[in-house]
């Protein structure tokens, strides 16, 4: 008879297990803003929330005024070496689309799309303010906004005092004399992220950041202090440079510190996901734990590598071992 081929014996088959969950990125920004559809062209559909621009050619294209809050926004955004690929603009319904809040605008427009992580908004009320920070909060994204109330570096009942006294901390303010809101707003909230998200999470300091297309101001040391003492940032010029300082969000936090948490605790989790979705069992023994915490030192390791952690003393983690654990937790597969 014929020569039986080693498949007929011996059958392998290679799988090809790849299956990786979406990671929230961490260099998106979104720029959130009140207008009807019909007054952009293409316009924006009745349910439609966001969409995703490349470029400020892009942005004028399709309708948006070169001196609106949205446009403004992205060129801050856009103005910084190396930028960001890409920005979102999340639509508030106002006037005959039907009004509503910040609070119900940024719910809509994250249930829409929720890939971006970066915020900034056209907005520079602060009763608008307080409700966009409070809503960043408890929504997991990092916010910045810029306001030029005098009361902020002369005075009280500004929004970096309302940030600092209700110990937000995922958004920043940035104050800035120019920022009103008109064509000559130069948006350094945007900016301000713009420079640093194309950065690794945690990997930079916000502080001492020079923020093209953004000019800056004198304060007096009071002005500067009281500024300051609101953990509100501010842009001024150093030894003839200009740089931000602190950067610190409004609970007093180092805003690299939040940023990289953040994206630490995405990588964790992604790792662990895609683990057990492209496993057929992770076995509950100590090889299976072990398998799982060998995934979290190698996480850790490469945020020793961008240095967001430190790495002496290095990271310690610890597993418990198999026969530690309670007849009902292992029941129950936790």
């Amino acid at each position: 008879g014929g020569r039986m081929a080693l498949d007929d014996i011996v059958d392998i088959t290679i799988t090809r297990q790849t299956t990786v969950p979406s990671v929230q990125s961490f260099s998106d920004i979104l720029i959130a803003g009140e207008f009807l559809a019909s007054s952009i062209t293409p316009v924006f559909g009745t349910t439609e929330r966001v969409r995703e621009y490349s470029s400020l050619t892009e942005l004028s294209s399709a309708g948006f005024s070169t001196t609106g809050e949205i446009y403004l926004g992205a060129t801050a955004i856009f103005a910084q070496n190396p930028k960001v690929s890409k920005v979102y603009v999340g639509r508030k319904l106002t006037g005959g689309d039907g009004t509503e809040t910040w609070t119900e605008a940024l719910n809509n427009i994250n249930l829409d799309n929720s890939e971006w992580y970066g915020l900034i908004v056209g907005t520079r009320t602060q009763a608008d303010q307080e409700l966009v920070a409070t809503w960043v909060e408890s929504n997991d994204k990092l916010c910045g906004l810029s306001s030029d109330d005098s009361n902020i570096i002369s005075g009280t009942g500004d929004i970096a005092e309302y940030l600092q006294t209700n110990s937000l901390s995922r958004t920043f303010c940035i104050y800035h004399p120019n920022s009103d809101g008109t064509a000559t707003d130069e948006y350094p909230d945007g900016a301000f992220l713009g420079k640093m998200f194309p950065k690794d999470p945690g990997s930079s300091s916000w502080k001492f950041k020079t923020l093209a297309g953004v000019s800056s101001y004198k304060l007096s040391t009071t002005e500067r202090n009281t500024a300051l003492g609101k953990n509100c940032n501010i842009y001024t010029v150093v030894s003839g440079v200009a740089i931000t300082e602190e950067g610190t969000t409004g609970e007093g936090e180092f805003i690299d510190i939040i940023r990289g948490i953040d994206a630490l605790k995405s990588d964790i989790q992604a790792e662990i996901y895609t683990l057990l979705i492209n496993s057929d069992k992770v076995p509950y023994t100590d090889a299976g734990v072990k398998s799982i915490e060998s995934l979290l030192k190698a996480v850790l390791q490469r945020y020793v590598d961008s240095n967001f952690l430190a790495g002496n003393p290095a990271p310690v983690t610890s597993a418990p071992l198999v026969s530690t654990i309670s007849v009902i937790d292992k029941g129950n597969r936790l």
